[in-house]
This record gives structure tokens, C-alpha cells and sequence, in this order.
């Protein structure tokens, strides 16, 4: 019996919170012109070596099924939700304007709304007043990013979110980096208490 469905494999990287981990994205498309992706690990990945955290394992589900556009209090089409969007910022003041970003943006949704942000000259607030409360010294490291073989050499590593939930690449290099004699501090809610040397 000869299989009708076609398969096609892609690989690529995760969108979430841009570690870049490797995966292969799989997507079969049936004899109805039906399509299914799912996610696969990519084992010859320099980053994760085919590990992948909870985000990228359901990452199919966050691009897959209809998508709910509202326009005042209601249900919309899509391009009719864009061009309401384009009408009100087109008439809009830089100063009557406030982006806001949450923890579960995209990398994707983050540069897109970046740049329209920089459109109007202002930033995108991410809501972590916590970080005027950090020493004065250790600002201009908040702005710079680094390798993950970085973070096992820090002296100090300051940490805004649960990476047992949402980071578990991170977490390894962290508990290396605790064993090698690093200063943890956790900032939020949660008392991570594997982790912690201190917490605010």
C-alpha cells in the first residue's frame, strides 16, 4: 500500500526566550492538503544537545488552530483588527502610547513589537520595577547578553525568573556556577531554595 502522505523536515531553532536551542520542526502534509507539525530533537545541536524545555516541546500548539482578533469589545477578522490597529496608532501621540511586554513573549513578538515601539521613540516596559532596587554597579550588565559557558564563570548571577519551570538549560549552567563557588540571587516570589545564596 503506497503512503499518499508527504513529509517534510526543517531544521530549525526555538522562538522562546533565545538561547537558540536546535530542534527539527516535522510537518506532515496529507493527500487532503492537511497539515500537522510536531517537534523533534535535534541531538547535534551545540546548545541544548536535543534537550528542549516545556515552551519548545509544545511550541506546535502556540502556532497551530484559529487565532481571535477583537476590535472594540469584539469579535474580528483579522485584517480588519490590523487596519484598526494601523487607524489608532497613525493617530496616536508618543506620549499617550505605553508597549508592555510579558515573560511568555516570543523572541519573534518581542523584536516585532521593539520596533514598533522605537517607531514612536519610546521603549517597550516589561514591568520589573525590581531592577531600580539592584546595585547601581551592576546596571550596565542588565543591558549585555552572554554565552551560556559564561554564566558557570560569573561571580555573581542574578536571577528574575523560576528556571526549574521555565529555563532548564539555564538551570544546569547555574547549579554548575553554585558548586563553582558563584553568588545566586533570586529576585521574585518564589524561594528557590536549591539555588538561593540570597534573595530579594
Amino acid at each position: 500500500m503506497q503512503i499518499k502522505n508527504r513529509e517534510n523536515v526543517y531544521s530549525s531553532i526555538c522562538p522562546g526566550c533565545g538561547l537558540t536551542c536546535g530542534l527539527y520542526l516535522r510537518e506532515i502534509v496529507s493527500e487532503t492538503g492537511e497539515t500537522s507539525v510536531s517537534v523533534d530533537f535535534r541531538k547535534s545541536s551545540p546548545v541544548n544537545a536535543g534537550k528542549l524545555c516545556r515552551f519548545g516541546l509544545k511550541l506546535p500548539l502556540y502556532y497551530a488552530g484559529p487565532q481571535t482578533s477583537m476590535v472594540g469589545g469584539k469579535k474580528s477578522g483579522l485584517e480588519t483588527a490590523i487596519s484598526a490597529s494601523i487607524e489608532t496608532l497613525r493617530t496616536a501621540s508618543a506620549e499617550s502610547l505605553a508597549f508592555f511586554s510579558v515573560g511568555n513573549t516570543t523572541n519573534e513578538e518581542q523584536k516585532a513589537l521593539s520596533v514598533l515601539a522605537s517607531a514612536f521613540g519610546i521603549g517597550v516596559e516589561i514591568g520589573m520595577d525590581i531592577y531600580s532596587s539592584l546595585p547601581a554597579g551592576k546596571h550596565s550588565s542588565l543591558s549585555q547578553s552572554m554565552s551560556l559557558e559564561e554564566v558557570e564563570e560569573a561571580k555573581q548571577v542574578f536571577l528574575f525568573v523560576d528556571p526549574y519551570s521555565q529555563y532548564p538549560l539555564l538551570l544546569r549552567r547555574v547549579l554548575r556556577a553554585k558548586k563553582n563557588g558563584t553568588k545566586i540571587v533570586c529576585i521574585g516570589p518564589r524561594h528557590l531554595l536549591l539555588l538561593m545564596s540570597s534573595s530579594a
